[in-house]
C-alpha cells in the first residue's frame, strides 16, 4: 500500500469516527429533550389532579362533586399511564416511581 493511500484510509476512518460520535451526541440530545418532555407532562398530569382533588373539597353541589370525581379518576389514570410508559421505556428517575405512584394511591 501506497502512503497517499494509507493516509487516505486513516483519513475517511477519521471522518467515519467523528460521524458516529455526532450521531451519538444527537441520539443522546433528542433523548434528553423526550425525557424532560415526558417530565413536564408527568408534571402537568399531577397538578391537574391536586387541582382536581382541591375543587373536590369545594364542590358544593352534586353535579360538580360528580364532575370532579371523573376528573379525579381520570387524572389518576393519566398518571399512571404515564408512570408504566417510564417503565417501558426504562426511564430512570426515581421521583417518578415514588412521589407520583403514592399520589395515585391517595383517594380523596
Amino acid at each position: 500500500m501506497t502512503l497517499p493511500s494509507v493516509l487516505e484510509q486513516k483519513g475517511m476512518e477519521f471522518i467515519n469516527r467523528l460521524k458516529e460520535k455526532k450521531q451519538e451526541r444527537i441520539k443522546a440530545k433528542i433523548e434528553e429533550n423526550t425525557n424532560a418532555e415526558f417530565l413536564k407532562q408527568l408534571s402537568l398530569a399531577k397538578q391537574s389532579l391536586l387541582s382536581a382533588r382541591e375543587n373536590f373539597n369545594f364542590a358544593t353541589d352534586e353535579a360538580m362533586t360528580d364532575y370532579y370525581i371523573y376528573m379525579i379518576k381520570a387524572e389518576e389514570t393519566k398518571l399512571n399511564y404515564f408512570i408504566s410508559l417510564a417503565k417501558k421505556e426504562n426511564i430512570k428517575n426515581p421521583h417518578i416511581f415514588t412521589q407520583y405512584a403514592d399520589l395515585c394511591d391517595e383517594r380523596s
